[in-house]
C-alpha cells in the first residue's frame, strides 16, 4: 500500500512528465523552452512531496488516535488548527474520545454497582447465555448449589447438583417463564423458591432463587404450636360444656334466680364459642399440615347442594330469607371431594344466612367454565362487604365487622378454612362485593370426566 505523500507525490509528477513528453515528441516547442520551465517543473514536484508529506503526517496521527479508541484508550487530544477539513476530522475525534470516555465511565460504574449488588443479595442468581454457559452468577447461588470455585463458562449441569433446580433453568432456556417452589436434597435438603425467565431476543435466561427453608420450618412451627394448644384445649373446654349443662338441668328442677341463670347462659354461649374456635383451628391446622387426606370423586353437585340448602331452611325461615338452586344445563359433574366441598358450601351458606337482612335471597348456581372446571356461585343480596376488605377477606380471624361476628357466634376462620379446601381439592375461592348490593362467592372444582345426565 502507497501511503498519501507517495500518492500525491505520484498525481502532480506523472501528469507533468506526460505533458512534457507528449510535447517534446510532437516538436512544438525548442529545447530552450524545455530547459527554461524545467525549474518551474522542479519547484512543483518538490513542493508537492512536502505537501503530501505533510498532509500524510496529519492523518496518520488522526489514524494512530483512532487505533487506540478502539482499543480503550480515551486519552486521546489532537492539536491540529489549521482550519481545513482534515483539521475538523481532528476536532471530530477528539469530542469522539471525550464522550466515549464519558459514556465508558459511566457503564463500569453501572456495571460495578450491578455486580456489587448482585454479589451482596442473600438470593441466589445465575444468568445463562444463548449457547448454556454460565454468564454471571453470585456467591449466594454458588452456596446453594454446593459449588466450589469459578462458574462463569461452565454449563449449569456442571455447577448445580439438584436435578429439580437444574430442570427449572433448563425450562427458562426453553423459553418458559418458571416461578415455583421445589425441594431438593442436593448438597442438603432445601426448599427453593425459583423464579426465571428468558432474556430479551433469546439472549438466555436469569435465574433467581430463594432459599424458604426456614420461612417453611417458622410456618411448620406455628402450625404444630396451634395444632398442639388446641388438642389440648379441646377436653377442658369438653369439660367446662358438660358442667355447665349440668348445672343448667339443676337450675331447671329447683329454684333459681334470674341472674344465676343470666350466668349460666353466658358461660354455656361462651364455652360454645371457645368450643367452634378450637374445633376450627384443629380443623385448619390437620388441613395445613396435610393431615387430612382428600378422595376426590365424581360428584352429583345437583344432589348436594339440595341437601345442603334443606338444613338451612330452618334458619332462612326465621329471618324471612329465600333460597334458590340453579344448575346450568349441561354441566359436568364434579371432580371433588364430597366432605370437603359441603364443609365449603356449608361454611358459605352459614355466613350468607348469619349477615343476611329479612326479605333478602340468597341463590346457589352452579355452571360449566373454560379449562375443564365448574363454578359454583353463592350470592345474596345482603349489606355486602366494602372493596377494602376483600384482598383479606380469606385471612384468619380477619373479620369485617368484628363486634357483630362474635355476636353471631363466627371463629374468623371459616373463610381461611374454604379457601384451604378449595386448593386442595385443585380448585380455587373467590369473592366480588359491593355495599348495598350483595356478596358473591365463587367456589371453581375441576370438571369430571363425564357429563351430567350421560
Amino acid at each position: 500500500m502507497l501511503g498519501l505523500r507517495t500518492r500525491l507525490f505520484l498525481a502532480v509528477v506523472i501528469p507533468v512528465a506526460i505533458v512534457a513528453l507528449v510535447v517534446l515528441l510532437l516538436g512544438r516547442l525548442r529545447i530552450d523552452v524545455i530547459l527554461g520551465t524545467a525549474p518551474l517543473v522542479v519547484t512543483a514536484v518538490v513542493a508537492s512531496w512536502w505537501f503530501a508529506g505533510r498532509e500524510d503526517r496529519r492523518l496518520r496521527r488522526m489514524a494512530d488516535a483512532a487505533l487506540r479508541m478502539a482499543a480503550g484508550d480515551f486519552n486521546v487530544e489532537l492539536l491540529d488548527r489549521q482550519g481545513d477539513d482534515v483539521s475538523r476530522l481532528a476536532q471530530a475525534l477528539n469530542r469522539l474520545a471525550d464522550a466515549s470516555a464519558s459514556t465508558f465511565h459511566r457503564l463500569e460504574t453501572e456495571s460495578r454497582l450491578v455486580r456489587s449488588i448482585i454479589e451482596t443479595m442473600r438470593e441466589g442468581v445465575m444468568a445463562v447465555d444463548q449457547d448454556g454457559r454460565i454468564t454471571l452468577v453470585n456467591d449466594a447461588m454458588l452456596r446453594l448449589t454446593g459449588h466450589r470455585g469459578a462458574a462463569a463458562g461452565l454449563s449449569p449441569a456442571e455447577v448445580i447438583l439438584a436435578p429439580e433446580l437444574l430442570q427449572a433453568i433448563q425450562e427458562v432456556l426453553e423459553g418458559n417463564a418458571v416461578s415455583r417452589e421445589i425441594s431438593v436434597s442436593k448438597p442438603q435438603p432445601l426448599t427453593l423458591l425459583v423464579n426465571g425467565a428468558p432474556l430479551a431476543d433469546g439472549e438466555g435466561a436469569l435465574a433467581v432463587v430463594h432459599d424458604t427453608t426456614e420461612l417453611h420450618r417458622l410456618h411448620q412451627m406455628r402450625r404444630d404450636f396451634v395444632a398442639n394448644v388446641s388438642h389440648e384445649l379441646r377436653n377442658p373446654v369438653a369439660t367446662i360444656q358438660a358442667a355447665v349443662e349440668t348445672l343448667g338441668a339443676f337450675a331447671d328442677d329447683a329454684p333459681a334466680g334470674d341472674d344465676e341463670r343470666r350466668l349460666l347462659a353466658t358461660i354455656s354461649r361462651q364455652t360454645a364459642r371457645m368450643a367452634a374456635l378450637v374445633r376450627d383451628l384443629l380443623g385448619l391446622a390437620r388441613i395445613e399440615s396435610g393431615q387430612v387426606v382428600l378422595e376426590p370423586r365424581t360428584t352429583d353437585l345437583d344432589d348436594l347442594l339440595s341437601g345442603l340448602l334443606s338444613a338451612f331452611e330452618g334458619a332462612a325461615k326465621e329471618k324471612g330469607i329465600s333460597f334458590d338452586l340453579a344448575v346450568a344445563p349441561g354441566t359436568p359433574r364434579a371432580l371433588c371431594d364430597a366432605s370437603a366441598l359441603h364443609t365449603v358450601i356449608g361454611n358459605l351458606l352459614d355466613n350468607a344466612v348469619k349477615y343476611a337482612r329479612p326479605g333478602d335471597r340468597i341463590e346457589v348456581s352452579v355452571r360449566h367454565c373454560q379449562d375443564r372446571q365448574v363454578a359454583i356461585d353463592v350470592s345474596d343480596t345482603g349489606p355486602g362487604i366494602a372493596e377494602e376488605h376483600l384482598p383479606r377477606l380469606f385471612e384468619r380471624f380477619y373479620r369485617v365487622d368484628a363486634g357483630r361476628s362474635r355476636e353471631l357466634g363466627g371463629t374468623g376462620l371459616g373463610l381461611a378454612i374454604v379457601k384451604h379446601l378449595c386448593a386442595a381439592m385443585g380448585g380455587g375461592v373467590s369473592v366480588r362485593s359491593a355495599v348495598g348490593v350483595g356478596t358473591t362467592f365463587t367456589v371453581m372444582l375441576p370438571a369430571a370426566l363425564d357429563v351430567a345426565g350421560e
